[in-house]
């Protein structure tokens, strides 16, 4: 099945939001992009609106890669609805490597998938 190539650009999404009177930031780069693959690095918390941005640029690669990997080393903290994102990446086939036991713990209670450590 022939994909459709459409670069997703350098994305990088760093912005700062009030979480309950602190900063959260979340920094998504992708590190590698072409037909087989294209690779995101997350750096922060994945939370509020950085979710719905993941979720966007997790769909524009699924539709120009064969596989689409999140490395997840940098990422301290995902709320309810980043880990609900990350589980429907993951019945996607979106591969989460470099998974925290904290994120992979929160992963394993709502769900039976695992990150790749």
């Amino acid at each position: 099945m022939a994909r459709a190539r459409r670069k997703i650009g350098t994305a990088s999404a760093l912005a700062m939001v009030s979480l309950e009177g602190t900063q959260a930031v979340l920094k998504i780069s992708v590190t590698n992009q072409s037909n087989q693959a294209t690779d995101f690095q997350l750096e922060g918390n994945l939370v509020g609106p950085w979710v719905e941005e993941l979720r966007r640029l997790s769909d524009a690669a699924l539709l120009t890669s064969e596989a689409v990997r999140l490395d997840l080393e940098k990422v301290w903290f995902v709320d309810p609805q980043g880990i609900a994102l990350l589980r429907d990446l993951a019945k996607r086939h979106v591969a989460q490597i470099n998974c925290s036991q904290f994120i992979s713990q929160q992963l394993k209670e709502t769900a039976n998938d695992e990150c790749n450590g």
